[in-house]
């Protein structure tokens, strides 16, 4: 199964997993290819400068990590 994500849930699924509904660890587990578009990715780094929202780490390095992870 393909899914492509919007930001909310990538954030989501990176750092609050129990926010996700029902049917995530059946889309998040298995064979299935997780998408992000480049404007999702552009749009998390615009809120992080702005001040808008904060990551764990530097914006770029960390979500570049996270997106090279395998899903739990």
């Amino acid at each position: 199964m393909k899914a492509l994500l919007d930001s909310q849930t990538f954030l989501w699924a990176i750092t609050e997993g129990t926010k996700l509904g029902q049917r995530a660890p059946k889309i998040y587990t298995g064979n299935s290819r997780l998408l992000l578009s480049v404007a999702s990715v552009w749009e998390i780094l615009i809120k992080v400068k702005a001040g808008k929202l904060s990551l764990p780490q530097p914006g770029v390095p960390y979500l570049v990590r996270k997106l090279a992870e395998e899903p739990d």
